[in-house]
Order: C-alpha cells, then sequence, then structure tokens
C-alpha cells in the first residue's frame, strides 16, 4: 500500500464518523510534522482538531517516532494527535495509547480520546486484509532463503 493509498483509506475511515452523527471536514491548513489536518464536530459542540501522522511502517520504532512527531505538532493547535497505520495489533494500540496518541487504521480500528471526546471502535466494513493470528516464518525473505541453500549445500 503506497503513501496516497494509506491517506485515501485513512479519510475513507474518518467519514464513518459522519454517519455516527459527528461532523467531520478537512483542513487544509497542515503544518510541519503533519500530513492531514481533520476537525471533527461531536453532535453540533465546536470544531476540535484532530493532528494526523501517517506512517507506512506498522513496527514499534518508525510508529513511536511519527507519535512524538504528531505530539509536538498538535500541542500549539490544541489538537488530538493521531497516527494513521495500514494496520495496528493489539502492541502498537497500547503503546499509542501510553503515549495519549490515538490512532486510525486502514483495517477500521479507531481510537480519538481527548476533551469532549472519546471514540474507541471498530468501524463498519473492516474487513481485516491482515491476519494477526498467523505464524510467520524466520525463513520467509529472499536473503533468509539464499543463506538457507548456500548452508545446506555439500561442501567440495
Amino acid at each position: 500500500m503506497n503513501l496516497q493509498e494509506l491517506h485515501s483509506d485513512i479519510l475513507g475511515r474518518l467519514e464513518h464518523l459522519a454517519e455516527a452523527g459527528f461532523g467531520y471536514r478537512l483542513s487544509h491548513a497542515l503544518n510541519p510534522g503533519l500530513d492531514m489536518l481533520v476537525e471533527i464536530q461531536p453532535d453540533g459542540a465546536e470544531w476540535i482538531p484532530i493532528a494526523i501522522g501517517v506512517c507506512r511502517n506498522p513496527r514499534r520504532g518508525p510508529v513511536r517516532d511519527i507519535a512524538e512527531q504528531v505530539l509536538t505538532a498538535a500541542k500549539p493547535l490544541g489538537g488530538i494527535p493521531v497516527v494513521g497505520l495500514p494496520r495496528i495489533g493489539p502492541g502498537l494500540r497500547k503503546l499509542l495509547r501510553h503515549l495519549g496518541v490515538g490512532y486510525i487504521s486502514a483495517d477500521g480500528q479507531i481510537y480519538i480520546r481527548g476533551p469532549g471526546i472519546l471514540i474507541d471502535r471498530e468501524l463498519p466494513g473492516s474487513e481485516h486484509k491482515f491476519h494477526w493470528d498467523q505464524q510467520s516464518n524466520p525463513f520467509a525473505d529472499k536473503s533468509s532463503l539464499q543463506i538457507g541453500r548456500a548452508s545446506c549445500r555439500e561442501r567440495v
């Protein structure tokens, strides 16, 4: 999934909030450190800025870096920091919640918490394209296979 597709998927997930009664609009005033700035309005209250940083790599290190970047960028706006991801597992959900950062994933997980708002749900239409239950093979990548073949050859 490229960055443009991920942006589009995240915006599509946010549009589901309108179906749940939230006002939603995309702001075009971007600050450094942000990929998107969205405002949502719960039940006719005032608009709340959501500062979003997108991370294509759903691993702990890159996600933590983006989370810290979004935290810094959201403060002057009075916004809620959120990380957008292609998918999110239980470890990253726990990390982001601990850091005080929300998340929106292309696989349908959303958590946004701030003054006057709490959204914690799996959005409709969630397809779970990525199965976290599957065991991964440590020898599945190409370099490991080449090393495996080289070590299995008989020495002449």
